[in-house]
């Protein structure tokens, strides 16, 4: 029984996580240019408001946003929210900020999307721990196929989320 409340839990977590770049229960006002919660007048946001990914890159084409204010509120979410879930195991704020920085003419269909990579993939100098202490010190030493296909489309990874030791089971049990 124990076992099946820690599941519970962890998918809560989970769910959570996901909510971080999308679910405006974790914005503190709405969209940039949108209005406020009267939905009268408009107020100052975060870039990601309550949209969605495709609807946040759709922003991001049309130059409503760039894909930096996108990730800095990408952040400040995850930054806000994760002391309470414990959802990213490896934070890479630094590198997302210089790789949307550096996005002069993003390309890609979700150019300038922040989101998480599973610790499962290998991103290139950043560590890959198989969701397993014994592969604490490991780091990746080139980028996976699967990552370089999601960075060809123009997501800014901004970490790496949790995963379940060696990808064997379809929940996380963390000590």
């Amino acid at each position: 029984m124990t076992s099946h409340i820690a599941r519970r839990r962890m998918l809560q977590a989970a769910a959570s996580l996901v909510a971080l770049t999308s679910a405006p229960a974790f914005a503190k006002t709405p969209a940039k240019g949108g209005k406020d919660k009267s939905g009268k007048g408009k107020s100052k946001s975060d870039a990601l408001g309550d949209l969605d990914g495709v609807a946040v890159a759709a922003r991001i084409r049309a130059k409503e946003i760039t894909p930096l204010e996108a990730v800095e509120a990408a952040i400040a979410r995850a930054e806000a929210v994760n002391p309470k879930i414990n959802a990213i195991v490896t934070p890479m704020y630094e590198r997302a900020r210089a790789q949307a920085k550096a996005m002069t003419a993003p390309a890609g269909p979700f150019a300038g999307l922040p989101t998480f990579i599973k610790d499962l993939n290998d991103v290139e100098g950043v560590p890959t721990k198989n969701g397993s202490r014994a592969f604490a010190g490991n780091v990746a030493k080139s980028t996976s196929p699967y990552v370089a296909a999601v960075l060809r489309s123009g997501i800014v990874p901004l970490g790496k989320s949790p995963a379940p030791e060696f990808g064997f089971t379809a929940t996380t049990e963390p000590l």
